[in-house]
């Protein structure tokens, strides 16, 4: 189900609605497998490895955040590299450099990449400030409810952003629904007995939104609000988050390694000693370590057991699970892996080792592309322009192989089968104004290196009039 109306703000309706119940929720453990939080998951399948050991007090548990770590991965490939505006020169590019560096947006949006993966969805959210500039903040997807078509889950009709939040033992809920040129703000009371909306009160009941507008007119025909969504089908309105199919299999592989962890532990406590060290009761007896002198004493010598266990069927089963690790995350060993060595290769061998890695970065770009498309036009209609027409191109995070770039234009160019203006641009990443300027550099550079110095073309004339000016 989903949300095809705001019949769910209205009074005696249950907060959370029902239909985002589990989203909310999956948010919620998304959100703490990010921040370290893995008991939740991993003592579950503790109880079944050791059903004795209560809670699992005494198991000192292994935790692995590859799912921060699978978070950050896209974050770091779509903006490590500042991703470059196309499309626009001049005042217009100017323009939107400074919304860019005003609301430092690339830095913003990394914070967005991390919702896309671990939640399956990241918001923007653009607004004017006091000074009439345009702000672009993220917003939490676990404060956004949208409200679609009821014939067409793609239309979007509403979005709500919606928080809960206690004042001297009163709960609250503010609302702000954003449709097309307009946001409505609603400020509720929420019933303590069973979190049902009480009812609804006005805004300058509390000083903080004594400010507000109820309905506030934004001059704009979009919503302020612009998701980004992960891999999605055509039956959802949210998209994929990155854990839910690598849970299982972080969870086993911390399982494992805590199992494995434990028993080595146990094992190496174990000691062994002649059966006249012990009393009845199995305790070693005062003094019951027997000295070994001369073979006076045949008894076994007191020592400490070993284990003989197949270690390298341990490091094959996990090997496994980090295989399908890479498989369902769609990352690489040759991100994560420190056996595979990536020192010697060249920018196009190491993109085909990354190539799985590269098609997802490819798919988050292009949404990423839109989406920010659209936040910075509206930034521009908040400042008073309209500037459309641009697109983002985003790198792919790894580092360039300039040597090989170089040595491909230089090749095409010789073939006649790329242009020298191409091949600059290849390298050097230039276009529009910047890709000529670069040009008639080069060949300034050229024509001065051509160019012989008078004073070489006779240099024994120079000789001769020294000699001459000297009297003899």
């Amino acid at each position: 189900m989903t949300l095809t109306n705001l019949s769910f703000l209205e009074i005696g309706q249950d907060w959370i609605p029902a239909s985002e119940k589990c989203r909310i929720a999956m948010y919620e453990l998304n959100h703490n497998l990010y921040c370290n939080e893995h008991s939740a998951v991993l003592d579950t399948m503790l109880n079944v490895i050791y059903p004795d050991k209560a809670d699992n007090e005494n198991v000192k548990r292994v935790f692995i955040n590859l799912y921060r770590a699978t978070s950050k991965l896209w974050g770091d490939l779509l903006f490590s590299e500042n991703p470059r505006i196309e499309g626009l020169e001049g005042e217009n590019k100017s323009f939107i450099d400074e919304i860019i560096k005003n609301n430092k947006l690339w830095k913003q949006s990394l914070k967005v990449a991390i919702d896309v993966s671990r939640y399956g969805n990241g918001v923007y959210k653009v607004r004017r400030n006091e000074q009439g500039n345009a702000v672009i903040e993220p917003i939490s997807p676990r404060i956004w409810y949208p409200v679609v078509s009821q014939d067409n889950i793609n239309e979007v009709q509403a979005h709500v952003l919606a928080y809960v939040f206690t004042l001297n033992k009163v709960s609250y809920l503010k609302t702000e629904t954003h449709t097309k040129g307009q946001i409505e703000h609603k400020l509720f009371i929420l019933s303590q007995e069973n979190h049902k909306i009480k009812q609804q009160i006005d805004l300058n009941s509390l000083e903080e939104f004594a400010n507000l507008k109820p309905v506030e007119d934004t001059g704009i025909d979009d919503f302020l609000v612009v998701p980004v969504e992960n891999s999605m089908d055509s039956e959802s309105v949210f998209g994929e988050d990155d854990y839910t199919d690598i849970n299982p299999i972080i969870a086993e592989i911390e399982c494992q390694l805590t199992k494995y962890g434990q028993d080595l532990k146990e094992q190496g406590n174990l000691k062994y000693a002649p059966a006249t060290a012990f009393d009845e009761n199995g305790n070693i007896k005062r003094n019951g370590v027997i000295p070994m002198m001369g073979g006076a004493n045949t008894s076994p010598t007191p020592g400490a057991v070993t284990w003989s266990v197949a270690h390298e069927a341990i490091k094959a089963y996990i090997d496994q699970l980090m295989f399908f690790f890479y498989v369902c995350s769609e990352t690489s060993p040759a991100i994560f892996s420190p056996d595979v060595s990536i020192g010697n290769l060249s920018g196009t061998a190491i993109k085909r080792l990354m190539q799985r890695l590269l098609l997802k970065a490819g798919r988050l770009a292009e949404n990423f592309d839109e989406s920010l498309t659209r936040v910075l036009t509206i930034a521009s209609k908040l400042e008073g322009k309209d500037i459309t027409g641009f697109n983002i191109k985003f790198n792919d995070g790894l580092q360039t192989d300039m040597n090989e770039k170089a040595q491909i234009a230089s090749t095409s160019i010789s073939a006649g089968v790329m242009s020298k203006k191409t091949g600059i641009s290849l390298v050097q990443e230039l276009e529009g104004e910047a890709l000529d300027a670069e040009l008639m550099q080069i060949e300034a550079e050229k024509k001065e290196e051509s160019a012989t110095a008078l004073d070489n073309l006779f240099p024994s004339d120079v000789n001769n009039d020294a000699t001459n000016n000297n009297p003899a």
